[in-house]
């Protein structure tokens, strides 16, 4: 019969119920609603994220350390927070060039970089985890610690939508808030 039962539960309508899910789950994301601890793209520079948390320290810069036309790269973001618009605060993903070791990353890379997925080579953060496990297992991945502001953040273009584990938005917030505190006191 198609609807058998197995342990109380009918397949076929669980599997209507999924892909239900599923495909609401797509389009909203298609729209653009994002909700935080999505894994999402956006147009972003690590750089300047960098440069205005330091302007944000009231850290005087030179001419040539200030704000500069810095390409903004397509790439992966973590959703923090969505504002009314289309206005969200994302963290910023990348690779730091393939960094092979802690100690072939550049100073603002060791301590802004947080690990993703199967990296255990920084000993003092155990690395974010998505579900499904999609980043930083065939390559380095990693979360840039300091959130930034982001219009026009669209869907990445994966399979399937990825987001952080349960638990994962509210520890990366506060290592975030950690790193970006360090030298405040």
């Amino acid at each position: 019969m198609f609807l058998e039962k197995e342990n109380g539960r009918i397949h076929a309508w669980e599997r209507v119920r999924y892909l239900t899910r599923t495909l609401a789950d797509h389009s909203m994301r298609r729209k653009g609603f994002f909700q935080p601890g999505d894994i999402a793209c956006c147009r972003g520079s690590i750089e300047r994220a960098f440069v205005h948390h330091l302007q944000d320290l009231d850290i005087a810069l030179e001419a040539w350390e200030g704000e500069k036309n810095f390409q903004k790269p397509l790439r992966f973001c973590v959703v923090n927070k969505r504002f009314e618009g289309d206005l969200y605060e994302v963290f910023l993903m990348t690779t730091f060039g393939q960094a092979r070791t802690f100690d072939g990353l550049r100073p603002i890379a060791q301590m802004y970089g947080i690990p993703v997925g199967g990296m255990n080579w920084f000993e003092n953060i155990d690395p974010i985890q998505t579900f499904p496990p999609s980043f930083g297992w065939e390559r380095k991945s990693f979360i840039f610690a300091i959130p930034v502001l982001a219009r026009d953040v669209i869907p990445a273009a994966m399979r399937w939508t990825v987001k952080l584990v349960p638990g994962e938005l509210e520890r990366l917030r506060t290592i975030s808030d950690n790193k970006m505190n360090v030298g405040c006191e």
